[in-house]
């Protein structure tokens, strides 16, 4: 069966203050997850980091979010894909 959209994959790509002067990471979406019936995740990258905040052992950590449930839903959690993007990913 084919997946669905579950969220965006994202890499730090700097830092910023809020208006409380707290200190905020900057994210750079690379692409998006998909999650299918069995439970298993596939990533799709539209972009590469290269070296962006690497980490102590020299890689680069990306950030899944979850998305964010559109407009008018209430389903309790973000696992949904926007209404605009029903489109399915086969893997």
């Amino acid at each position: 069966m084919a997946s669905k959209y579950a969220g965006d994959v994202c890499v730090i790509s700097g830092s910023y203050q809020n208006k409380d002067g707290d200190k905020r990471n900057r994210y750079l979406k690379l692409g998006s997850y998909f999650k299918d019936d069995q439970g298993r995740v596939g990533i799709l990258l539209q972009a590469v980091p290269v070296n962006m905040n690497p980490g102590k052992d020299g890689g680069t950590w990306l950030t899944m979010f979850p998305a964010k449930p559109a407009d008018g839903e209430n389903t309790g959690n973000n696992n949904n894909p926007p209404a605009d993007d029903d489109e399915a990913v086969p893997f």
